[in-house]
């Protein structure tokens, strides 16, 4: 009869640390989960960011195209005025000898 006793306690006191063991267990998983779930919204976070930034990055790349097509239509226009006023110098001082010539036809 003691020796069922000693048994049943023994078997009590293995339930117990079984059940102690479990709910150790059961709270690393959770505090595992947990981290997980700030990690994945970390990661979220981190992915999104990156994602802000690319779309930045393609708009600030496209401004930079029409900036350098804009700059490049004022520099071939510039080019075509600097042509034109070429060809208005020789005109203009036609212009100015022309008095000069009329005084001394006089």
């Amino acid at each position: 009869m003691k020796k069922l006793i000693v048994e049943r306690e023994e078997k009590e006191k293995l339930l117990e640390d079984i059940r102690t063991e479990t709910k150790e267990l059961e709270k690393l998983k959770k505090e595992q989960k947990t981290g997980f779930v700030e990690a994945r919204a970390k990661l979220d976070q981190i992915q999104d960011d990156a994602k802000k930034a690319k779309e930045t990055l393609t708009q600030t790349q496209a401004e930079e195209k029409t900036v350098q097509k804009k700059l490049t239509e004022a520099q071939k226009k510039l080019k075509e005025a600097e042509n034109k006023l070429k060809d208005v110098k020789p005109r203009t001082s036609s212009f100015t000898e022309a008095p000069k010539k009329l005084k001394e036809a006089e």
